[in-house]
């Protein structure tokens, strides 16, 4: 990551992730959630602007909420069913974010079955024609085999090469008991564009 770069946070909550890419390596990145979620995100944003503004970069909040994909029809898929969404049935993306991504942002976005395909189909959208050279970084929290497995293969279904980054080295400190695989980060790099997408 590089100063001045372009980000995206996809289901940015509080804006942690977000604020810190801005604040720290410099990003220029837009937060994105759901409506409810803006009122706060707005507040941190605002309460964190001279330190983004320190280090060169800059934070700004959109409503994007990914997560209301459904099949062709307009129907909901059960739940615990997933949904068969396809990047023309996630919200379509507001011209406002259709830039040159350099980077999309995602922690802990995806925690059950009905959320990977809209995850997956969203990111497609992003990392599209007019973001070829976007790439992913994913800090993922593992709750469910079945959820990863899913999120995972849909992810190299859509054309995304998947790089498993360590996230406290080889060794743990001494004493130190972490749960096995609670949190992986990847990057992601999408090996193949449609203008569809």
């Amino acid at each position: 990551m590089q100063q001045g770069q372009l980000a995206l946070e996809l289901g940015a909550g509080t804006g942690l992730v977000g604020l810190a890419a801005a604040a720290g390596p410099g990003l220029h990145v837009t937060l994105t959630d759901r409506e409810a979620e803006l009122q706060l995100l707005q507040q941190n944003v605002a309460a964190n602007a001279l330190l983004c503004q320190a280090a060169g970069g800059a934070a700004a909040v959109a409503a994007f909420d990914w997560s209301t994909a459904s099949p062709a029809g307009g129907s909901s898929a059960p739940a615990g069913q997933g949904v068969q969404g396809n990047a023309s049935t996630i919200p379509e993306l507001h011209s406002h974010l259709r830039r040159p991504w350099d980077w999309a942002l995602c922690a802990d976005a995806v925690y059950s079955m009905a959320q990977v395909q809209p995850f997956v189909s969203a990111l497609r959208h992003v990392c599209s024609a007019w973001s070829p050279g976007c790439r992913v970084l994913l800090a993922h929290k593992h709750r469910h085999a079945a959820v990863d497995e899913a999120l995972f293969a849909a992810l190299g279904g859509a054309g995304f090469r998947r790089q498993e980054r360590t996230l406290w080295g080889e060794q743990l400190p001494a004493g130190l008991q972490l749960p096995v695989r609670a949190m992986s980060l990847h990057v992601l790099t999408r090996a193949c564009f449609d203008a569809k997408s």
